[in-house]
């Protein structure tokens, strides 16, 4: 018997709990409400260290991914958010071709996939990628046919690594702090403690 309409999830709730890649962006959800407007990823970047100008920049996150986020986008047609706002519950529909593929569908991080990887490219086994090894790392998940979508990784691993390398080197520790999003409160949390003793 077919599940009746009202039975079926709603992809907005597919789930309580928060996935991975959910954690990851609800830094930038600072009320709490579901929904990063373009203020909050300004705000965001900002709270992490970033420059004015590289701040900037990344108001162009909401202007790629607030569309593919709406209500109603995967079954019917969603309308488009006058404001830019990304959903938090639907941001798993903006994972995207050339990305590193540790988040399944629903954005639930592949940690068995996420190991795989970081040993693949750290092949001394030293708990670090080194730049030229994380370059390495983007550039062997790059379609060659789709120009977007490396992009899209390009500008995700230069943020990443302007943000957590120390000396040119990217702890595995880190970088899987920045997939579930529990190394940018960590972060801000050290800016903000910084700035009270100066």
């Amino acid at each position: 018997m077919a599940p009746r309409q009202e039975d079926m999830p709603d992809d907005d709730d597919h789930h309580k709990k928060p996935t991975d890649l959910e954690k990851h962006i609800m830094f930038w959800d600072r009320d709490g409400d579901g929904l990063i407007n373009v203020s909050d990823v300004w705000h965001g970047f900002r709270d992490l260290g970033f420059s004015i100008p590289y701040s900037i920049i990344s108001l162009f996150i909401p202007l790629l991914f607030s569309y593919a986020t709406q209500p109603g986008h995967a079954g019917a047609a969603a309308k488009r958010d006058p404001r830019f706002r990304v959903c938090v519950s639907n941001v798993h529909r903006t994972i995207h071709s050339s990305d590193s593929g540790v988040f399944d569908p629903r954005g639930q991080l592949d940690q068995d996939r996420f190991d795989s990887m970081f040993t693949k490219f750290d092949t001394e086994n030293k708990g670090h990628l080194t730049t030229r090894e994380y370059l390495r790392m983007w550039k062997s998940n790059c379609d060659p046919y789709d120009f977007g979508g490396w992009l899209y990784s390009f500008m995700e691993l230069l943020t990443t690594w302007l943000l957590i390398q120390k000396r040119g080197q990217i702890a595995k520790a880190d970088l899987r702090g920045v997939y579930d999003g529990s190394l940018f409160y960590i972060i801000k949390e050290s800016r903000q403690q910084q700035t009270k003793e100066i």
